[in-house]
């Protein structure tokens, strides 16, 4: 009975944001078209369940990532250990301030009330930011992470989010390799 963002719409297709208020462990998702209303669809909730967003929208693959110098994470485009890269997700449940449906963010940024890590790698990635992402539609979580050493170099590290004890997709960031020239070491 709570009307959703929608974010977009195909013949066969409606993508749309879980509002805030919507909460327990079950939900009834209708649409309607033209007057007409689907038959509802139960859906499971949850608390959180985050979803790293990737570069080709399947959940799988590169993720949709921002490298500190601002570009875009890829293989042309690795980031180093040590530094600094954007990720994008949804799923971060309640947040404080709380989000407001449909909203794009601005100050103060909403942050969610569980708490996130992540790992790249599979090593603990220390998490500087995981918040609503600036300018983006509410329940778009942006979340700044150190690449940490041990990551081997030159790979596509799987990344895992963690918020509030539910794991996200694995996603892959491109990682900077090393050059030795012969001769030198």
């Amino acid at each position: 009975g709570i009307a959703a963002p929608i974010i977009y719409t195909s013949a066969t297709q409606v993508s749309a944001i879980v509002p805030y208020e919507v909460t327990g462990t079950m939900a009834f998702v209708e649409v309607q078209y033209k007057g007409v209303t689907s038959t509802p669809t139960a859906v499971a909730l949850a608390a959180s369940a985050p979803g790293i967003f990737t570069s080709n929208a399947s959940g799988g693959g590169l993720a949709a990532a921002v490298n500190l110098d601002g570009s875009i994470n890829g293989i042309s485009r690795p980031v180093a250990t040590g530094s600094y890269i954007s990720l994008f997700a949804t799923g971060e449940g309640q947040t404080a301030p709380a989000g407001q449906d449909g909203k794009l963010a601005s100050a103060p940024l909403p942050q969610p009330n569980a708490s996130v890590t992540a790992t790249v790698g599979g090593y603990p990635a220390n998490v500087q930011y995981a918040g609503a992402a600036p300018g983006e539609v509410a329940g778009v979580m942006q979340i700044n992470l150190q690449i940490p050493a041990g990551v081997p170099l030159g790979s596509l590290a799987p990344v895992v989010l963690n918020v509030g004890g539910a794991t996200s997709n694995i996603a892959t960031v491109a990682v900077q390799g090393t050059t030795v020239l012969k001769g030198f070491a």
